[in-house]
């Protein structure tokens, strides 16, 4: 893991820190527009998101004020170590997603098993130890948000997949308390 006196803990006094980064997978545009239309379909009264951010989480690489430079370092390392071709995603159903005491968010997730994607996460996840940005515990779920703390009910349901060709990826700095995504670095995937 990473030291970086900057770094503040979720659990630890004084306020967290304001920018998380990680490595993401971006739908195009055409699967964006469909995520949307998802949303607007279950729930017309919701407000719309930025479609622009929409995005499906690979490997949460931590939360600091700030780039680390040490963070930009290993992540290029790390990004660089893959040998990965494009992969197709595929997201066909709608459910929520999340503990409490938060209310969970709604996602588009995956009903089977989404072998390439969850290759390229390990592989990923195996390159960042390579490159000393630690190792990540839990499972990990691929989903992408559509809406974050959902207050109504829902049962999951399938819906018309939004699919798209995973042809690079990028490190993301969102910044939490403005709602704003920069896009840090891009690796494309190999043909």
């Amino acid at each position: 893991m990473i030291h970086d006196p900057r770094q503040r803990s979720f659990e630890g006094f004084g306020r967290p820190a304001r920018d998380m980064f990680y490595f993401a997978l971006l739908p195009d545009r055409a699967a964006a527009v469909r995520a949307g239309g998802i949303l607007q379909g279950i729930d017309p009264a919701h407000p719309r998101r930025d479609w622009e951010r929409l995005h499906l989480t690979l490997l949460y690489l931590g939360r600091w004020d700030g780039m680390p430079r040490t963070l930009e370092r290993r992540a290029a390392e790390a990004a660089d170590r893959l040998e990965t071709g494009r992969f197709a995603v595929r997201l066909d159903r709608a459910g929520l997603l999340g503990n409490p005491p938060h209310r969970p968010d709604l996602v588009l997730r995956n009903a089977d098993p989404l072998g390439p994607l969850l290759r390229f996460r390990s592989a990923l996840a195996q390159a960042a130890a390579m490159s000393r940005l630690g190792r990540r515990s839990g499972g990990f779920m691929p989903h992408m948000t559509l809406f974050y703390g959902w207050t109504g009910p829902f049962v999951t349901r399938p819906v018309e997949p939004v699919e798209w060709q995973a042809r690079d990826f990028v490190l993301v700095r969102s910044i939490v308390d403005e709602g704003r995504h920069e896009h840090l670095a891009r690796w494309p995937l190999r043909h």
